[in-house]
């Protein structure tokens, strides 16, 4: 195997899984647990996305080829995802839909605060 091969995956590995992104999520997942849960729950994710890897590896050529779509179509319907992201990000949509979600979910609580106040009256 080519070593620049072998480099141009390691790179886009790591961007793709993006561990230093991920970092600051599983230390406020795992802030209150100790070493040895935060050391469990890190080796349990690792093996959890190289299996992932793994299955898409063997599987994912047959499932495309199953549903009929090309390596080059679903490379530009990736770009455009990434397009229509970006986008979003630059505009603030993407915390737009946060703010509505935590509302959305702030009213569900507190209308289900209303009809368990009117059940006990």
């Amino acid at each position: 195997m080519q070593t620049s091969i072998l480099l141009n995956f390691i790179i886009t590995s790591f961007a793709l899984m993006n561990p230093l992104g991920a970092l600051p999520i599983f230390l406020g997942f795992t802030a209150r647990e100790g070493k040895t849960v935060q050391r469990l729950v890190a080796l349990f994710v690792s093996l959890t996305v190289l299996g992932l890897l793994l299955i898409f590896l063997f599987i994912g050529d047959p499932l495309l080829r199953f549903f009929g779509v090309s390596i080059d179509a679903f490379r530009i319907a990736g770009g455009i995802l990434l397009l229509v992201t970006g986008l979003k990000i630059i505009s603030g949509g993407i915390a737009d839909s946060g703010d509505q979600f935590m509302a959305a979910r702030r009213e569900t609580i507190s209308s289900r605060k209303r009809k368990r106040s009117i059940r006990r009256s």
